[in-house]
């Protein structure tokens, strides 16, 4: 009987590894590269805020909100229905009283701000015309702005804010 060698004896190893022992490294990148990513965009968000809302606390807003929601309802009593959009890079406004009917004599002024970015804030004057619509003598950039409108008529004040997207 020939005898062994302890090389011999010992199981022979195909030289491959399992892909499993692999996993434990690759969560690890996978969560690197997550939390590498996460940093990037937080730093990117922070860097470009454009700061508060107008307020320094929400406390102050809430203090008024009771006015705003007086202002809202005073306009709802009106009945008067707002369609704003863009054509040829200006502001077109039409406002109809309750029963439907196109409003006249009325004095239209408005703020067009971008909703982000840095502020870029446009002021507008309407003129009327002649198809029941009110056009807005400057013109307006491209892009989508936040129109903060102002409409006026003896005894009647109207304020909105719309988003419109000018084309």
């Amino acid at each position: 009987m020939a005898r062994s060698t302890p090389a011999q004896n010992r199981p022979r190893q195909s030289g491959k590894r399992s892909g499993w022992n692999f996993f434990p490294l690759a969560v690890i990148l996978a969560l690197t590269f997550v939390a590498i990513v996460n940093a990037v965009m937080v730093t990117q968000a922070l860097g470009t805020f454009p700061g508060e809302a107008g307020v320094e606390n929400g406390y102050d807003l809430s203090n008024v909100y009771n006015k705003i929601l007086a202002a809202q309802d005073a306009e709802n009593a009106l009945g008067w229905k707002l369609v704003m959009f863009g054509r040829d890079q200006h502001l077109v406004v039409r406002l109809n009283g309750r029963d439907g009917a196109v409003l006249g004599g009325l004095q239209l002024t408005a703020t067009a701000t971008r909703p982000v970015g840095p502020e870029n804030a446009t002021h507008l004057t309407f003129e009327p015309d002649g198809d029941g619509h009110w056009v807005s003598t400057q013109p307006i950039d491209l892009g989508q702005w936040l129109v903060d409108l102002t409409a006026t008529a003896p005894g009647r004040h109207f304020i909105a804010t719309r988003r419109v997207i000018i084309r």
